[in-house]
Formats: structure tokens, C-alpha cells, sequence
């Protein structure tokens, strides 16, 4: 009740008797004759407390795992030849088809590089794989 005056007070624009008996209805309306009370008012706090009784009633939450690590498989080259191939794309890009070849050889030990080296900025990453800005690489 003194939360409708309250309403009522902070709305003063509703001086006229039908428009405050139309904002008393649409916004809060006491219960009569066992029913509940009625409003957008009413209607929101009863959902608010519908949640909160339905969230301490769920007992205790389970614990989220964290997502298991995926990990990158072995390159089937040996390392060596890897790392070579990885210092020529550093210097080259031509021929095309080479460097397609030789990128698509060195994705995991890329993968594996930039997963390694997580604390290194995007910068750093490009410098030592400078193609993967080329269209199509990646």
C-alpha cells in the first residue's frame, strides 16, 4: 500500500481521478475477496520471487569442468624438416605452389608453435609465420 502512494507520488503528472484510478489498476491493484493482488508491479515481483525460490530450491549446483585440453597430433616429417621449411616461408614466396605445399606441411608444427608460445601478440606470431597473411593460407 504505501508502495502504490509512493508510485502515485513520484507520478504526479496523474492529477485526474481517472487517470489515477487507471494507473492504480494497470500498475498495482490490492487483492479483494481472497484473490492476489494484480499489476505489472505485482506480476513482476510474484516472477522475481518464483525464480529465486526456484534457484534455491535446486540444491546444490554441479561444478562445470573445464573443456578438455585438445592436443595436436605429431607431424609424420621429422622436426628438422619442419623447422626448414618453415625458415624458407619465412623469406619466400614464390613459387606458389611450393609455398602451398610447405605450408600445408608445417600447420601443425605452426599450430603447436602458436599454441606454445600463447603469451606472444598477434605481431610476433606474423613474424615468424609471415605467410599466413597471404590470401588463401590459411
Amino acid at each position: 500500500m504505501a508502495f502504490r502512494h509512493q508510485m502515485l507520488q513520484c507520478y504526479n503528472v496523474l492529477s485526474g481521478t481517472i487517470l489515477k484510478a487507471n494507473f492504480e489498476v494497470t500498475w498495482y491493484s490490492k487483492g479483494r475477496h481472497h484473490r492476489p493482488a494484480t499489476g505489472f508491479l505485482e506480476e513482476r515481483l510474484r516472477n522475481i520471487r518464483k525464480r529465486m525460490r526456484r534457484l534455491s530450491d535446486a540444491g546444490p549446483r554441479r561444478v562445470e569442468q573445464p573443456p578438455p585440453q585438445r592436443t595436436i597430433p605429431d607431424s609424420s616429417m621429422p622436426l628438422e624438416q619442419v623447422v626448414e621449411m618453415a625458415e624458407w616461408l619465412k623469406h619466400n614466396d614464390q613459387p606458389l605452389i611450393q609455398v602451398e605445399e610447405f605450408m600445408r606441411d608445417t600447420a601443425l608444427y605452426r599450430a603447436r608453435w602458436v599454441r606454445e608460445n600463447s603469451g606472444k601478440s598477434v605481431h610476433d606470431v606474423l613474424q615468424e609465420f609471415p605467410q599466413l597473411t597471404t590470401p588463401g593460407m590459411v
